[in-house]
């Protein structure tokens, strides 16, 4: 493996973690809905991502088109995997949060969620490759790669300061 292919693995999966970290806060935090199984409807969010993709990328129209049946593709094959995710969370507290705290079941809940976890970072890791393939230029596949490296570039997080390094501890004297 070259060091291109190397760097190229080592920023693919960065980018899947962060993405799939940020679906699980989104999906943690989110409200939960009864709506019947299928395909989900379109949201203006997704035709956002669409148009940004599609403008980065320079698609033509066609591609617009394969993207946008990739898009809803992803969202129905991993709607059941979140649901099940999502729902195994609240069983898992619930567990934990009994008088007489069930652990045992609350382990088997965790494991299921990393299954589950599993699953869905193998349909991201598919769909990322799926949109590579309707790239029809080595331009527009380096461009995709830009945009996902700028999508996982990290930043300072809340108790980091500049650069996104720690401060140094303090002494106590």
């Amino acid at each position: 493996m070259g060091i291109f292919d190397k760097k190229f693995s080592f920023w693919l999966v960065a980018f899947l973690l962060i993405l799939n970290l940020g679906s699980l806060g989104a999906l943690w935090f989110g409200k939960t809905d009864s709506r019947p199984p299928g395909p989900p409807p379109m949201h203006p969010k997704h035709d956002k991502v669409t148009e940004f993709l599609s403008k980065e990328l320079g698609l033509d129209e066609e591609q617009k088109a394969e993207l946008s049946e990739l898009r809803r593709e992803f969202r129905s094959s991993t709607r059941l995997v979140i649901e099940n995710q999502n729902r195994n969370k609240r069983l898992m507290f619930e567990a934990l949060t009994q008088v007489d705290a069930d652990t045992a079941t609350a382990e088997i809940y965790a494991n299921d969620i990393g299954i589950q976890q599993t699953k869905l970072e193998k349909a991201m890791l598919n769909h990322y490759l799926a949109i590579r393939g309707i790239c029809s230029s080595k331009e527009q596949e380096e461009k995709l790669g830009k945009v996902f490296h700028r999508a996982i570039r990290p930043g300072p997080g809340p108790r980091h300061g500049p650069g996104g390094k720690r401060p140094p501890p303090s002494r106590k004297q």
